[in-house]
């Protein structure tokens, strides 16, 4: 596969952004720090980077805040800080901590979405897997959905099965149809395998390709047990 090729700015394209940052130019710091995290035009200098970052962030430019976010909470940069993490975290967010866990916990699905991410990125797994739960047991489609992965990656595939099942019946995405196939798959049930993967087959979407390996698997398998 070809490698990606990486983007170099101009040093006019640098110029302009260094001028820009110093005379306060929120995005044009953001724009500068990614530039010395990845070196791209310039040599790679993590202070630099977090120096145009925080700068940026101060300013409130979202990109920004959520970047110092992640530099804390992996220690990029900087000394890691799970509290500093989740200050930035909070601040792009606009909520106090104590204000979101209340909405979260008294049933708002967003405020729980935002919870779920919080632990994500703090490397929480059981909190996150609990928010992600208060959330699907409310019906959030996009929480189900990440419960049932999760069960997957977990090995408790007719957990997974059950809950994509649930989104099958008020989805026509093939993503679900596939996972459904995955799930049916990954339990034994080889017809219920071949059923899901025609049904993405029928859609004819980005997924199709991958569902006919996966359709052609199963029917060789069908014709293995008969």
């Amino acid at each position: 596969m070809e490698q990606e090729k990486q983007y170099i700015p101009s040093q006019e394209e640098l110029g302009q952004w260094k001028r820009d940052a110093e005379q306060g130019d929120a995005e044009a710091q953001y724009t500068l720090a990614i530039c010395y995290l990845n070196g791209y035009g310039v040599e790679k200098k993590l202070e630099k980077h977090i120096y145009w970052l925080r700068l940026s962030a101060e300013q409130g430019w979202s990109h920004a805040i959520y970047r110092m976010c992640l530099n804390y909470a992996w220690g990029t940069g900087v000394e890691k800080d799970i509290e500093k993490a989740k200050y930035w975290f909070l601040k792009g967010e606009k909520y106090t901590e104590e204000v979101l866990r209340e909405k979260a916990e008294n049933g708002d699905i967003k405020c729980q979405g935002i919870m779920a991410r919080l632990c994500g990125i703090l490397q929480d797994d059981e909190g996150e897997l609990y928010w992600i739960k208060r959330s699907a047991d409310q019906g959030d489609f996009h929480a189900i959905y990440l419960l049932s992965d999760r069960y997957f990656h977990r090995g408790d595939f007719e957990e997974s099965k059950r809950l994509m099942l649930i989104l099958a019946k008020q989805s026509k995405s093939s993503n679900v149809f596939y996972e459904c196939g995955r799930a049916h798959e990954r339990t034994g049930d080889i017809k219920g395998a071949i059923y899901w993967y025609k049904r993405v087959v029928r859609k004819g979407d980005s997924n199709v390709e991958v569902a006919k390996i996966a359709l052609k698997r199963m029917e060789e398998r069908l014709k293995t047990n008969d």
